[in-house]
Parts: structure tokens; C-alpha cells; sequence
């Protein structure tokens, strides 16, 4: 006959259950399971004076004989369907690691950790990994108060209906699959589709074109789904204003405007989508994250795209249309003189010399310019409104118009970018309108004679009449220190607006480090005041640049005003010794460019913002 034993991994276990009942018969009684279905114990605790104090809890315990000192904790190994039987008990089962050699034994409340992991937990998979950190030490000398913590925060979800919940949503889950098991991207001309895990997307580009003139997308939660729940769905305007904020950030800096909160007692994320608020785990919310920022990002791209080919880039769309944009305001008497200029050059084709000519028009606040075949290059409108200087003052704004297909089907590519109708208007509409008298000596053969004469005024001259406004700060070039000043303080205001960041810090040293060197070797033509303010203002930067060091040496969150005040520091000691630099420097150029990330990141959201 053959003799019946033990395996070793079953002699390790019997031999830890030994060690814990023992040990917490020391704070309570203890009942063994016989049959080991996921619990081997059921314990009630008694105070010292013997008396039963109300709290039950459950145990099971794993036996170790392997104790890794350099590691924080112990990694378990335990089946799906022994967590999803802990789920539905009446008490709190504490998870217990027991060291067979030294007779430590190691807590942990599992529940907390499978929050997060819902589907796991319901999927086909077989196990699933606890963590018991080293620190939680469990003796019969006290019974650790963070364990009665955890029987309470325990029975709060019990009592709330929290488990019922978790109970219905596993039910869902284990009849259902994934969407996909990880990132997925379908992109085309006009559409894309995402599925990550529990989420689907399915979005339509922003487009021109007349079929489809604005944006939109539909986003699926398989839990959702299961429920017979609606799906959800967002139009252009909604879709950069709830998912551009806290686009790739991390979820616990708390900067996504559709995240939020967590609820405690259920264990689950208030998602807020502006059409309907919905309850999502944090895994689901991790996959919903994921999605959303990888179609925000390749939509402002392909917006980005559009802006290049039409030539817009930095000009501000009219009341927030892509179609239109914003070249210039100007007095309502130049206004009407561009109007009369266009009127009194209006050639017919037999006298066509200049290259254009301007069409007649019923709308007598547009002005369009054709070629000589008769297609139009461009069309400009003019919005009246009273000016922010004087309320008593009519301005005008022009707008450059996007030509719809009706325009240029049989011409495409012919009509004239947002930026080249703006060159055209300042030189070869204002600059004749505007013009300077020129005083002249004409030479006779016995004597010289005075005249008076005109001549247009220069682009730049132009550009001093008119207000162009641009939204965009210049990533490429510096083109006066005080612009550089003026940069600075504008991306100082931007980033104290924030939260938290995740910069690289390098480009932040390195210029600050540049400008004191060259600010230092001059020190001497300053003032003792001016002196002692700079060494006053490094001492105070020099301390924020070691945090900002030591807060990413730890992986802790760096605050936005950190940054902030870097750029405060640089914009207020350029401002005080910058005639000491000039913008033919080219290493100050190359340092500049280094802050290329958050130049675009400005210029980005200032874009965003104007469409919303």
C-alpha cells in the first residue's frame, strides 16, 4: 500500500494556521473552517477584561518560509473566486502572512486593494496578486488599531450598500469581455476608433468640408453597456471644453475637469460628462483617461493641421468659428476708405492690369478680391462694434472667411491663406490709403523750387495704425529682451492657474543659470541697491530650483507655482539688467527654445479657450 503524506507547500501552510490560531486566540475566540473554502478562520474579539466587544472578523492565512529582508512587502497569490467569495461576507477577511521560520506574522485588509480591480476579479483570470506590506505586523501582545479601522471602513461600505453594488457589477462582469485588452486605434480620413479595455470610442474629426462641419464622438463604458445604460455623447465644442483640461495628467493631480471625486464609501469616481454624471472604478476611470487623451490629442492635431494649411496660425477665429478669422480692427473711417479704394478699382476684364481685381458686391461690409480669370482669391467682412477705448467710437473688425466648396470647386487651391490676405490688405490696400506727404527740391537750370508730394507708408508704418491681435507667443524667436520680459510674465500667469507638473526641470536651471553668470560679470556697473536685490532675488530661486530637485527625487507632486516663480524671477531680473543682453545672442536663443513644451502648451490652450 502506498503511504499517504503531506507536500511540503501543504506542511508550510498547516504549520503558519498553527502559529495564527495561536496567536489570536490571545484577542478573542477563534473558530476553525474545516472545509477551506477562501477563510480558515472566524474570529471574535474580547477585551481585556474578558468581554465580547461586538467586532467579528474573518482570516486566512498563507505560510511563507521564504523572508526577503530587502523587500517592503510579501506578493500572494490568491484564486479570483476565493476574493469574490470574501466580497460577500458580512465581515471584513483579513489577509495573514506567516513566516514559519521566525513565527512574525504579516496583515493586510485585501479589500482595499481590489477596488481597482473589478474586472480582474470577474474575469476569466485565475489569481490575483495581494500585497501584505512588511510593516504590518500582527502580535498577541495589541491588536493593531489600523485592523479596527479597516472593520469599520468595513462596515460603512456594507451599510451603504456598497458590496450589493460591487456584487451586481462583478455578476456584469463575468458575462462580459473586454472591449480589447489594451490600447487599440483605428484612425482615418474623417473618423477614429479607440477601445481600451472597459472603454470604446468612436469620434469624427472637426472638418471644412461641408458633409461634416463640426466634431463629435461617442464614448461606450462596457459596465454601462451590460446596464442598458445610455452612451455618451459630445459635440466639438464639448469635447475641448471637458477633455482638453488636465489632458495627460496624472489622475491624483486632481486637474481633469470630468473627474470629480472619489467616494470613499463606494469606492468609485464621480465622472461628470456635462450630458450625464456616471460612477466608474478606478480602473474604469484609468481606461476612460487613457481614451479620451488619445482622441483629444490626435483631434487638436488634426485642427493643428487645418490652421497650417490655411495660414492662420496665431490669428484669432471670430466667435469661436474655424471658418473665420479675426485679421485686424480698425477705425470705422478706414473702413469706409477701404471700401471706396476697392469700389474705384473695380476693372473690367478688357482693362485688367494690376493682377486682381475687386468684385461688386451686395453686402456692403464685404469686400472680395478676384483674379484675372474670374476666381475668387479671397473675401473679407466687416463687423462694426463699439471700441473698449470709446464707447462713442465705431471700430471695425475684418474677418477673412473660409471659401466654401462652392467657391473654388473648380479651382481648388487658389484662394488666398488667412495670413496672405492680411499681407495683401496692409500693403496694397491701407498703404495707399494711408499716405505721407513728401517735401521735394526740384532743380531748374536758375533756380530750385519747393514741392509737395506723396508717397505710401511701409508695412510697418501700417501696422502702427491698425490692431492686430495674436494669441500666440513665438516659440522660434526673441525679437527684443522686452518681448522676452513680457513672454515670461505671460507664462508665469499661465502656469500659477495650475495644479501640479510634471516638467523636466533642465531647461529652467540651464537659464537661469546662463542669465546670472551674465548678469554676475557686470554686477559692478550697477547700483550697491541693484546688487543686492539680485543676489536677495537668486538666493529665493536658487531655493525654489532645490525643491522643485528634491520633490522629483522623491516622485512627489512639484506645484505649478514653483515654475511659476522661476519665470517671475527671470521676467523681473531681465526687466532691471537687460541691456546687458540682446537678441542676437544665440545661445540665449537655444535656451529659449528649450522652453518649447510650454510655450506650445500655452499657445494650445489659448487656441482652446477661443473655441469655447
Amino acid at each position: 500500500m502506498r503511504e499517504i503524506g503531506r507536500s511540503k507547500p501543504q506542511k508550510v501552510g498547516d504549520i503558519g494556521e498553527s502559529i495564527l490560531e495561536t496567536v489570536l486566540n490571545f484577542h478573542g475566540s477563534v473558530n476553525r473552517f474545516e472545509n477551506d473554502f477562501g477563510i480558515d478562520f472566524f474570529c471574535s474579539m474580547f477585551s481585556k477584561k474578558g468581554e465580547y466587544t461586538g467586532k467579528d472578523f474573518f482570516a486566512q492565512c498563507k505560510g511563507t518560509e521564504s523572508n526577503d529582508l530587502f523587500k517592503n512587502e510579501f506578493n500572494v497569490s490568491v484564486k479570483t473566486s476565493t476574493v469574490r467569495y470574501w466580497m460577500k461576507q458580512r465581515n471584513l477577511t483579513f489577509l495573514f502572512c506567516v513566516d514559519i521560520n521566525t513565527e512574525k506574522i504579516y496583515w493586510v485588509d485585501p479589500i482595499e486593494q481590489l477596488e481597482d480591480k473589478m474586472k480582474i476579479i470577474a474575469d476569466n483570470q485565475q489569481t490575483i496578486t495581494i500585497k501584505v506590506p512588511q510593516k504590518n505586523i500582527f502580535t498577541k501582545d495589541s491588536f493593531p488599531k489600523e485592523m479596527i479601522n479597516c472593520m469599520e471602513r468595513f462596515d460603512e461600505k456594507l451599510f451603504s450598500g456598497y458590496f450589493v453594488q460591487v456584487n451586481k457589477d462583478l455578476d456584469i462582469f463575468s458575462n462580459a469581455d473586454y472591449f480589447s485588452d489594451d490600447l487599440v486605434v483605428s484612425d482615418g480620413i474623417d473618423r477614429i476608433n479607440i477601445k481600451c479595455r472597459n472603454v470604446h470610442l468612436t469620434g469624427f474629426y472637426w472638418s471644412h468640408k461641408e458633409y461634416h462641419g463640426g466634431g463629435s464622438c461617442l464614448i461606450q463604458i462596457i459596465r454601462h453597456v451590460k446596464k442598458a445604460e445610455n452612451d455618451l455623447t459630445f459635440s466639438h465644442q464639448q469635447i475641448l471644453d471637458l477633455f482638453y483640461q488636465g489632458l495627460n495628467t496624472k489622475l491624483d493631480y486632481g486637474t481633469r475637469k470630468y473627474v470629480k471625486g472619489f467616494m470613499d464609501n463606494y469606492g468609485q469616481f464621480i465622472v461628470d460628462l456635462g450630458n450625464s454624471r456616471i460612477y466608474l472604478y478606478p480602473d474604469e476611470v484609468k481606461d476612460l483617461c487613457r481614451v479620451i487623451d488619445t482622441f483629444t490629442e490626435r483631434y487638436l492635431r488634426r485642427i493643428t493641421k487645418y490652421l497650417k494649411q490655411i495660414g492662420s496660425l496665431g490669428f484669432e477665429p471670430f466667435k469661436k468659428d474655424l471658418k473665420l478669422y479675426k485679421l485686424m480692427t480698425v477705425d470705422l473711417k478706414v473702413w469706409n476708405l477701404m471700401i471706396s479704394y476697392t469700389k474705384s478699382h473695380m476693372f473690367s476684364d478688357d482693362s485688367y492690369e494690376a493682377g486682381y481685381k475687386f468684385s461688386q458686391t451686395t453686402n456692403e461690409y464685404s469686400i472680395e478680391l478676384l483674379n484675372k480669370d474670374g476666381n475668387t482669391l479671397f473675401i473679407i467682412e466687416g463687423f462694426r462694434k463699439l471700441s473698449y477705448l470709446n464707447s462713442e467710437n465705431i471700430v471695425v473688425e475684418i474677418v477673412w472667411r473660409y471659401l466654401d466648396e462652392a467657391y473654388y470647386r473648380n479651382s481648388q487651391n487658389i484662394f488666398y491663406s488667412v495670413s496672405e490676405t492680411y499681407e495683401f490688405i496692409v500693403r496694397n490696400l491701407l498703404a495707399n490709403i494711408f499716405v505721407k506727404k513728401k517735401v521735394v527740391k526740384n532743380k531748374g537750370m536758375f533756380w530750385g523750387k519747393m514741392e509737395t508730394g506723396h508717397m505710401n507708408l511701409t508695412k510697418e508704418e501700417v501696422e502702427e495704425i491698425i490692431f492686430r491681435s495674436n494669441y500666440k507667443l513665438d516659440k522660434d524667436k526673441i525679437s527684443s529682451i522686452r518681448n522676452l520680459v513680457h513672454i515670461f510674465i505671460t507664462l508665469k500667469d499661465f502656469l500659477r492657474k495650475k495644479k501640479f507638473l510634471d516638467f523636466d526641470d533642465t531647461p529652467y536651471k540651464n537659464f537661469c543659470k546662463y542669465v546670472e553668470k551674465r548678469i554676475v560679470s557686470n554686477l559692478s556697473n550697477y547700483s550697491e541697491h541693484s546688487a543686492g536685490w539680485f543676489k536677495m532675488e537668486k538666493e529665493e530661486n536658487d531655493i525654489v530650483l532645490e525643491t522643485i530637485k528634491s520633490l522629483k527625487s522623491k516622485e512627489q507632486k512639484v506645484d505649478s507655482y514653483l515654475y511659476a516663480s522661476i519665470f517671475s524671477y527671470l521676467a523681473s531680473i531681465l526687466a532691471e539688467f537687460g541691456d546687458g543682453f540682446n537678441t542676437d545672442d544665440q545661445y540665449l536663443l537655444i535656451l529659449y527654445k528649450d522652453f518649447y513644451e510650454v510655450i506650445s502648451w500655452y499657445n494650445e490652450e489659448s487656441l482652446v479657450k477661443l473655441l469655447i
